[in-house]
């Protein structure tokens, strides 16, 4: 539970020039649960005060969780441009590939074109008499 209560606190932490101000007021239920909700004028409130040393320790983990996102935002940015890099690279290997059964593909159909062209002419050889 004071832990809890030190959660909602966080972004009173966040500014520390903004006091902490606890005080216990009667809060309204949630419709769908039966814990009260918190209506926090001054950034929290609580039955008893926090102590310091949870507010080091949540601020603590502020900043430990503040320096993992950057970290993950840097890898995160890290393995887009690696992904674009790759798919640009699988792009001209496609293309490269294209390109290279196309010119294979024309140079059979030359091929195959000059074999008909040579087989007419051996008929065409037989054909005639001596």
């Amino acid at each position: 539970l004071r832990l809890r209560q030190a959660a909602v606190c966080v972004s009173a932490l966040c500014n520390p020039a903004r006091p902490l101000m606890m005080r216990q007021t009667p809060q309204p239920t949630d419709p769908g649960s039966s814990e009260p909700v918190s209506e926090t004028e001054s950034g929290c409130e609580s039955a008893d005060p926090i102590a310091p040393e949870t507010v080091r320790m949540l601020r603590l983990e502020l900043e430990g969780e503040r320096r993992q996102n950057k970290q993950l935002q840097a890898k995160l940015k890290r393995a887009a441009k690696l992904n674009e890099q790759l798919q640009t690279q699988a792009e001209q290997e496609e293309e490269y590939l294209t390109n290279k059964l196309m010119k294979r593909l024309e140079a059979l159909k030359r091929e195959k074109e000059h074999l008909a062209r040579q087989v007419d002419a051996e008929d065409e050889e037989d054909d005639t008499p001596p």
